[in-house]
């Protein structure tokens, strides 16, 4: 006998208690979990839109933590006689493994707000979110802080040799950069910068009296010698001598990827190491009756020709490596005076200054910046010249009376 079989739906038969709605459901009820899909993709889209890595760099799907793709190096080309082809080179293809590594953000909240629907309060928090994830990715693969990567873009412009110390010429500054990158028969193509940089950039003429930086217009972006402009935040580049000023690439050959959606987990118990208040301390959660988000998300990122990357860098400092005295002894009458002179190598030394104490005021006094020595009593003393590293140089005074 033939027995019809029913098809049912399975989700008339589901009960409410068990089917998860973010419409409905509120972030005390759904402490972890994944980010809806809608408020997940507008975050990633922020995150892409607000990175200027990301702006800059080429975008590879990820299906797997290890990724696996392939770029070309070289193009091919062949010259065409009648009735046959003559090839002269040949496309090169390369194959590269993208490594996705796991990032988490911290963000402080109210729990007042974990009254609001899943939905709800991510709507609400998505522009923090994405703000943190592209300002920790920027960091860590431009200038390489905290970079859980192998690669970022300042140790491939450094591995490459492709350092240039600031100048007070921004032109050449970007024109050696460029240069650099030239040398190797790649084309330029960015430059990742920050904002605090366009003063320099405003005050900077080429050779024919032409201004270097062209600012934007409605549909297009800043750009310096033609070159467009990806701006991030300050920190993205860090602090010290080798940090970065100006990133100019060729960003065909810097590779991310983004692996699946981000997840989160709502905090409340625990001691914020890594947010602060205004007076520097931790935050406690409990003790101060809030919560946190910490969201997560697994990006990757890779350079693949160093030779692609170059980098300006702040000027390195000249320090004074000698100091000497024009007079090493000195004889003077009470109430005269006479001025001691420093001089001060290497003559590039980004501070000269020398600072002039004496031993015994009562003998002889000297003014700190000028040097000039004025004796105030028989007797003997020694004024000693020190430049702002430290080096010293003395000279022998001995006063008389009159």
């Amino acid at each position: 006998m033939n027995k019809q079989l029913l098809k049912l739906n399975l989700q008339h038969f589901a009960s409410p208690e068990t089917t998860f709605n973010p419409d409905n459901v509120t972030m005390q009820s759904a402490k972890t979990g994944a980010i809806p899909i809608n408020q997940s993709t507008d975050i990633i889209t922020q995150v892409k839109n607000g990175s200027a890595a990301m702006r800059l760099a080429k975008a590879v799907p990820m299906t797997k933590p290890i990724e696996e793709f392939t770029f070309m190096t070289g193009v091919g080309a062949y010259w065409v006689g009648e009735g046959e082809r003559i090839e002269t080179s040949k496309p090169t293809f390369a194959k590269a493994q993208l490594t996705s590594k796991k990032m988490a953000v911290i963000i402080p909240t109210t729990k007042e707000n974990l009254n609001y629907s899943v939905t709800n309060f991510f709507e609400l928090m998505k522009a923090e979110i994405a703000e943190s994830f592209y300002k920790k990715f920027d960091q860590a693969v431009f200038g390489g802080i905290e970079n859980p990567y192998q690669f970022s873009v300042l140790k491939a412009a450094t591995a490459a040799g492709n350092v240039v110390p600031e100048t007070k010429n921004k032109y050449d500054d970007f024109n050696d950069a460029i240069a650099s990158i030239e040398d190797n028969d790649l084309e330029p193509n960015g430059i990742a910068t920050t904002r605090s940089q366009r003063r320099k950039y405003r005050a900077t003429k080429d050779g024919n009296g032409l201004p270097i930086f062209n600012t934007a217009t409605s549909n297009n972006v800043d750009d310096i010698l033609g070159l467009p402009i990806a701006y991030t935040p300050k920190s993205s580049f860090g602090t010290g001598a080798d940090a970065p000023l100006e990133l100019v690439a060729d960003w065909n050959y810097a590779y991310y990827g983004i692996l699946k959606g981000i997840e989160y987990e709502i905090l409340t118990e625990a001691t914020l190491t890594t947010v602060v208040d205004g007076n520097g301390d931790a935050i406690n959660l409990a003790e101060r009756d809030m919560a946190a988000i910490k969201a997560t998300f697994e990006l990757g990122f890779m350079t693949v020709k160093d030779e692609a990357f170059a980098v300006v860098t702040s000027p390195k400092s000249v320090a004074p490596t000698s100091v000497m005295l024009n007079k090493t002894t000195l004889s003077l009458m009470v109430g005269a005076n006479e001025t001691l002179t420093a001089t001060v190598l290497p003559e590039d030394a980004d501070d000269k200054t020398v600072t002039f104490t004496s031993s015994d005021p009562t003998i002889a006094t000297v003014t700190p910046k000028q040097g000039s020595v004025v004796g105030k009593a028989a007797g003997k003393t020694k004024i000693t010249g020190t430049t702002a590293n430290g080096l010293t140089v003395t000279c022998d005074v001995t006063v008389t009376a009159e």
